[in-house]
């Protein structure tokens, strides 16, 4: 059984106007469809380890099939189904709702109809036309401190010091640092596999982090991480002030959890 399946983008034009066909479709909209029909499937893979994606373009009006793994559009198909369900993109990657959003703008600019789902499963997926209405919350940040993997690419610079980071998790991330930070490094870490903690903001809704929120916290040795108790007592110690301040703890927590209106 072949381990590959295809994500298929169905767009129609609904009025005389608005015909659609591989021929009449606009350069832009060919480069925008492929990309946020690209978003729709990395989100469940890590960047560094992302999977080919192959694309054939069919008639009728005009269907873009997007294969790579069956897992990945499977899940992809049954997230669309949820988002088709409740018509919320609340919860979803901050790139999946953009794409969800895209494809909302072009239906109603161009009063196209677009299916987006598992090629073959015709009622399942996400339909969309000119009337429908998606709904997101806003982003509530919080500040965390996790420890990340990677090897240092570059750092140093004189106006913006910081550091590039290549890991699993961000593909390259740029850490912001001090000047006074890096002058206090007690080795040369330029081509090194290393272990940093940062403070980084992350959307709670998500739990999606701001790469470009990233800031130096301190460099560790890999043994450092091991001792996990003395990782969390760490993490309590940052939070206790913050958390002395909230007067109703439960109610707090509640709300941020989405168990309170």
């Amino acid at each position: 059984m072949s381990n590959l399946d295809a994500l298929e983008i169905h767009i129609e034009g609904l009025g005389t106007e608005s015909k659609v066909s591989k021929s009449s479709f606009d350069i832009e909209d060919w480069i925008d469809t492929l990309k946020y029909g690209r978003d729709l499937l990395t989100s469940f893979q890590i960047r560094e380890k992302r999977q080919p994606i192959t694309v054939d373009v069919q008639e009728g009006s005009i269907k873009f099939l997007l294969t790579t793994l069956v897992g990945t559009v499977i899940q992809a198909n049954a997230l669309l189904s949820h988002v088709n369900e409740r018509m919320d993109l609340s919860g979803l990657p901050r790139k999946q709702q953009g794409a969800i959003q895209y494809f909302q703008k072009l239906a109603r600019k161009s009063n196209y109809r677009i299916s987006i789902g598992r090629s073959g499963a015709k009622n399942e997926g996400l339909k969309i036309d000119r009337y429908s209405s998606f709904t997101a919350s806003s982003i509530v940040w919080a500040e965390v401190s996790p420890i990340i993997d990677g090897i240092v690419e570059n750092i140093g610079g004189s106006k913006s010091p910081n550091i590039h980071l290549r890991t699993k998790e961000f593909g390259q991330l740029i850490i912001k640092a001090s000047k006074e930070a890096l002058s206090e490094l007690d080795q040369n870490y330029l081509y090194k596999k290393v272990r940093i903690e940062v403070n980084i903001r992350q959307d709670i809704s998500t739990g999606e982090f701001d790469p470009k929120s990233a800031e130096l916290v301190r460099f560790l040795s890999h043994e450092s991480h091991n001792s996990f108790e003395e990782y969390l007592d760490t993490l309590i110690e940052k939070a206790t002030p913050a958390l002395s301040k909230i007067s109703n703890k439960e109610e707090w927590l509640s709300q941020i959890r989405g168990y309170v209106d």
